[in-house]
């Protein structure tokens, strides 16, 4: 599922702000990464999703990256899923504070 986010609720111009994108799996693997890593070390059988996204530098810092996340767990094409993992950039202190 990819969407590309918009601002349509401010009733002026709309303006694409940014992109989310989830894939979703019947199962998450879990792995152990690095030059001495192991790899896939076990699965959680749970249906999961795999979240991306991305602001536009000059839009960001306005919440819409919490906006994004927060509409994308309500779309009826993820319902089922129970485990969601997003890599995030430890200096992305909004995103590491997003619920």
């Amino acid at each position: 599922m990819r969407r590309a986010a918009t601002d349509s609720w401010r009733g002026t111009t709309m303006c694409q702000f940014g992109y989310v994108d989830c894939g979703t799996f019947d199962q998450w693997p879990t792995w152990e990464g690095g030059s001495d890593g192991r790899g896939v070390m076990s699965v959680i059988d749970e249906p999961s999703g795999a979240i991306a996204y991305v602001i536009d530098p000059a839009l960001r810092r306005r919440g819409y990256g919490t906006d994004m996340i927060l509409t994308l767990l309500k779309v009826p094409e993820v319902e089922h899923v129970v485990l969601f993992a997003a890599g995030i950039e430890p200096e992305n202190i909004a995103s590491v504070r997003c619920p």
